[in-house]
């Protein structure tokens, strides 16, 4: 009976720390997800603006947090901002919270994911409050006119929190659509001109080697026939450079073989290193000589001791006499 060799001490020492990090991060998320609601419900409480927002005293409106000396007196539009920042995590907690829970569930967390998991809210307070400035710069000036658009007493608090609480919540959704649009308004072939794209070019590819063979001398212009080439690019045949390369267009390079020997890979490198192989692509073939300089007689042209007339060798004499030519009834035979 065969039996499984038993972990080695270093296995063992893998999986007792893949173990720890996983319940250190277990722990860490467990707190976190039960303190941060409370948290974030109870500045939600604390921020959200008075109505109406012209108090007889100002103390009525100030943020009082925890304990009566710490306390924060703001105008109606700081108050919105901050509550853009509460509703936009408060909606990222939702996001990540349901996460977790089906990831923990599923056993299928893994302690790799602790910093998305902590940093998930802070991403979707800033983007919530990206998308908050956006509606007030440009937005409400469609719906509002003249110096109603920049009142604040004008804007709805509860439109504007369950603004910020859907992008926190779907923050990768309007992240994605934001730079969809912006891509779109913003379209710019500024990353083909610089020297270092910051986007790195596609790597060529090689579809068709034109004409395939060649002399062992070089020299034969040949065309290859691909995408992604470069000007600048390189062209070897085997181990040996190509020489007199054009570049055409993106889809297409012009060279003149090196010399060389049997069959060969054919590579093309652009300047960024990236580079196309096309295996056993051309060869070099031998002239046989020999084979060359040996014709067969053309029509008309003496072959030995007699004449050959339209591929028929024939004995030609001269001075017949009529008498000696033999006579049938259709004339001569």
């Amino acid at each position: 009976m065969a039996f499984d060799d038993p972990p080695s001490s270093a296995e063992q020492q893998e999986e007792a720390d893949r173990l720890h990090s996983l319940n250190r991060a277990r722990a860490i998320l467990a707190t976190y997800y039960i303190v941060l609601p409370f948290v974030l419900v109870y500045l939600l409480f604390k921020i959200f603006p008075p109505q109406p927002w012209f108090p007889p005293d100002w103390r009525s409106v100030q943020m009082v947090f925890f304990v009566p000396r710490l306390n924060i007196w703001t105008t109606l539009e700081e108050r919105l901002i901050l509550l853009v920042v509460v509703a936009g995590a408060l909606g990222s907690y939702i996001h990540t919270a349901t996460s977790y829970a089906d990831f923990r569930g599923n056993r299928q967390f893994g302690p790799s994911w602790l910093l998305w998991y902590l940093l998930r809210p802070f991403i979707g307070t800033a983007l919530a409050l990206v998308v908050y400035f956006a509606i007030r710069g440009g937005l409400l000036s469609v719906v509002l006119s003249g110096s109603e658009a920049n009142d604040a007493t004008k804007i709805n608090p509860f439109g504007i929190a369950a603004i910020a609480s859907l992008t926190g919540m779907f923050s990768k959704q309007a992240a994605d659509k934001l730079a969809e649009v912006f891509t779109t308004l913003f379209k710019s072939q500024g990353d083909q001109s610089r020297r270092d794209p910051l986007a790195p070019a596609p790597a060529p590819t090689i579809e068709e080697v034109d004409p395939p063979q060649g002399p062992p001398d070089g020299g034969t212009p040949v065309s290859i026939k691909g995408t992604g080439f470069a000007s600048g690019a390189t062209v070897v045949f085997a181990d040996n450079a190509a020489t007199d390369i054009v570049f055409v267009n993106a889809t297409t390079l012009t060279v003149k073989t090196p010399s060389g020997t049997g069959v060969v890979d054919v590579v093309v490198t652009n300047p960024d290193n990236q580079k196309a192989t096309a295996k056993q692509a051309f060869t070099y073939t031998a002239v046989d000589t020999a084979a060359a300089g040996a014709q067969a007689p053309v029509d008309g042209e003496e072959s030995g001791d007699e004449d050959a007339i339209d591929g028929c060798d024939v004995k030609l004499e001269t001075d017949t006499l009529d008498e000696a030519l033999p006579i049938t009834e259709g004339g001569v035979e």
